[in-house]
C-alpha cells in the first residue's frame, strides 16, 4: 500500500518537472491513489517515467486519455455557454474549474468535473432561459427557486451549475462579483488571482470534510505560482482575515513545504505543525466527493484521530472571529 510522501513524490516531478525516480515498487498503487483523488492526469507528463511494464503502461495512458477527452468536452461546452451568454450582452465569470486550471503547467490535465458559472442577479432569469432554449433542462426554474445560490442545468453528460452567488458566506456576493472578471489565457472569464485565491479557501471550508487532494493541489499551485510573500503580504492577506480564511491559508501551505519547492514562502511559517499535517493526511483520506458522491464515507486523519471536518472547522472558526 502506497502512502501520501509517495503519492506527493509523484506530483511532485510531475508538475514542477523534477527528476522522478522509476524504480518505485508501490507505482500501481500510487496510480490507483491519485485516480481515486481525480489527480491521475497530472502525473501524464512523467508516465513514460515511471517503470510500468508495457501493459500496464497502455493501460494506465487509456485511464488518462478517458480523462482528457472529456476535460476537452467539458471545456467545449464551457466555452459554447459562455458565448452564448456574451452574444446575449450576459456577463459571466467561470467558477473553480477552468478559473482553477489556470495555475498548472498544463491546464488541461486537471479534472474537470460541473461548469460553474456566476452571472449578475439581474441577469439569472435570462442567463436560465437561454440554457433552456439551448437544451438543457434542470428540474426546478428561477421562479420555483428564488434567491437558491445556483439551480442545475444538464444536458449530454454536461452539468452547468448557475449561480447567483458564490457561496453562502456573508460578504462574498458583494465581493466575488462578476464585474470582476477578466479573461483568461484562453479567452474564459475568471476571477483575478486574489479573488480566485479567496474562492479557494471559501470553498475549502464550505465543504469541510469532502475536499481530497484535487481541491489541494489547486491550492498549492495557486501557491507556487502567484502567492509568494510580497502577494500574500500586499494582496491577499488582508481579504484572507476579512473573510475568516488565513489561519486556513497558512495551515494549508505549511502542509505542502514539506512535499512542494516551497522554501521560498514564510508567510506560512507561524502556522501550527500539527494542524498542518493532520489537515493534509485529511486530505489523502478523503475520497474526492466530485469522483462519486454517492460514497459517503467517514474520514479520519490517522495522526490525530480526529476528523477532517473537526480540523478545517476548527481553524476556520478561529479565523472566522477575527471577521470584521
Amino acid at each position: 500500500m502506497c502512502d501520501l510522501n509517495e503519492v506527493m513524490a509523484i506530483l511532485r516531478c510531475a508538475l514542477f518537472e523534477e527528476p522522478c525516480h522509476s524504480n518505485n515498487k508501490n507505482i500501481e498503487e500510487i496510480l490507483t491513489e491519485l485516480e481515486k483523488q481525480t489527480v491521475l492526469p497530472l502525473v501524464f507528463p512523467i508516465l513514460p517515467q515511471l517503470g510500468l511494464t508495457p501493459d500496464r503502461y497502455e493501460y494506465w495512458e487509456n485511464q488518462i486519455y478517458s480523462y482528457i477527452i472529456t476535460n476537452q468536452t467539458v471545456m467545449d461546452a464551457e466555452k459554447k455557454a459562455v458565448g452564448l451568454l456574451h452574444e446575449n450582452h450576459i456577463p459571466c465569470v467561470i467558477l473553480k474549474g477552468s478559473s482553477y486550471a489556470q495555475y498548472y503547467p498544463h491546464p488541461e490535465l486537471r479534472v474537470r468535473g460541473d461548469i460553474d458559472i456566476l452571472v449578475n442577479e439581474s441577469d439569472f432569469e435570462t442567463a436560465a432561459a437561454l440554457l433552456t432554449k439551448d437544451g438543457f433542462t434542470s428540474n426546478t426554474t428561477p421562479q420555483k427557486s428564488p434567491g437558491a445560490r445556483h439551480i442545475e442545468y444538464f444536458k449530454d453528460g454536461i452539468e452547468i451549475e448557475l449561480h447567483r452567488y458564490f457561496s453562502d458566506a456573508d460578504k462574498t456576493s458583494e465581493y466575488l462579483t462578476v464585474s470582476k472578471a477578466q479573461p483568461s489565457e484562453n479567452g474564459i472569464p475568471c476571477f483575478p488571482s486574489v479573488e480566485n485565491g479567496i474562492s479557494m479557501l471559501l470553498h475549502f471550508r464550505f465543504h469541510l470534510g469532502r475536499s481530497g487532494l484535487r481541491h489541494y493541489m489547486d491550492w498549492i499551485m495557486y501557491v507556487s505560482r502567484v502567492c509568494d510573500d510580497a502577494f500574500w503580504n500586499d494582496n491577499l492577506k488582508e481579504k484572507a482575515e476579512i473573510f475568516g480564511v488565513a489561519d486556513l491559508a497558512k495551515t494549508l501551505t505549511k502542509a505542502g513545504k514539506k512535499y512542494f519547492p516551497l522554501s521560498q514562502i514564510t508567510w506560512c511559517d507561524d502556522a501550527d505543525e500539527a494542524e498542518s499535517a493532520a489537515l493534509l493526511n485529511g486530505f489523502f483520506e478523503a475520497e474526492n466527493f466530485n469522483a462519486n458522491l454517492s460514497k459517503k464515507k467517514a474520514i479520519t486523519i490517522a495522526s490525530s484521530g480526529e476528523g477532517l471536518f473537526y480540523w478545517i472547522k476548527f481553524i476556520t472558526d478561529r479565523g472566522v472571529k477575527n471577521w470584521k
